[in-house]
């Protein structure tokens, strides 16, 4: 937790300013311009402007990346106050993420496969089992991912879920096929354990400002 040296002076956070610092506050880590860029779909220079604003009135503070060898090293930025702990969910994937990352496209297969073993075991862990109708086995993986802080939204049919909210922004962004994939297969993990169909999963990743996208398909 960074700690809130001054109360900030309030006057001047717009809406928009006011959007950026709740999407860094639900962030467990620090997270960088082309990741809020993707999520909230404002263009990288605008995004600076706020974050430079908010940083001037004391709610953000913002460090270099760690070095990779290619460039100055990128800004990352923290909300100032209490951040959410990271999951053991959130554990994992940033795990996956940092050890297959180099080498994405290749190991995608392995992360779709890690996260369906993952949404069994969350499942068993719950005391889900099977479920008599398409739509209450869907009604678990809104329940599950809700439980994982995607806030998602659907509709009365659950067939598609929009993710209002990424747990791991940042490594979503940098290592999107590895922390992405793992997700999809969750999902599929979860659908599998209700004794519904899971081929027809698909997430899109920051398919619309503010949202990625989960199809369900025909489970």
């Amino acid at each position: 937790m960074i700690p809130v040296k001054n109360k900030p002076a309030l006057q001047g956070l717009t809406r928009v300013r006011a959007e950026v610092l709740d999407k860094l506050r639900n962030q467990p880590d620090p997270v960088g311009v082309g990741a809020l860029s993707a999520i909230t779909g404002r263009h990288p220079n605008t995004l600076r402007e706020h974050l430079a604003w908010l940083e001037a009135a004391g709610l953000v503070v913002r460090r270099r990346a760690l070095h990779d060898g290619r460039g100055r090293p990128a800004w990352l930025y923290q909300a100032v106050g209490p951040m959410p702990a990271r999951t053991d969910h959130a554990e994992i994937a940033a795990a996956l993420a940092w050890t297959l990352g180099e080498h994405a496209q290749e190991h995608v297969d392995e992360a779709v496969e890690a996260g369906r073993r993952r949404g069994h075991q969350l499942c068993r862990e719950r005391g889900t089992g099977p479920r008599s109708t398409g739509i209450a086995a869907r009604e678990q993986v809104v329940s599950v991912m809700d439980g994982l802080g995607f806030a998602p939204e659907t509709d009365d049919e659950v067939r598609v879920l929009r993710l209002t909210r990424c747990p791991l922004l940042q490594a979503a962004h940098t290592n999107e096929a590895i922390v992405c994939g793992m997700h999809e297969g969750l999902v599929r993990g979860v659908l599998e354990e209700c004794g519904a169909p899971a081929d027809g999963v698909r997430l899109t990743p920051f398919a619309e400002p503010g949202a990625c996208l989960l199809s369900l398909g025909d489970a």
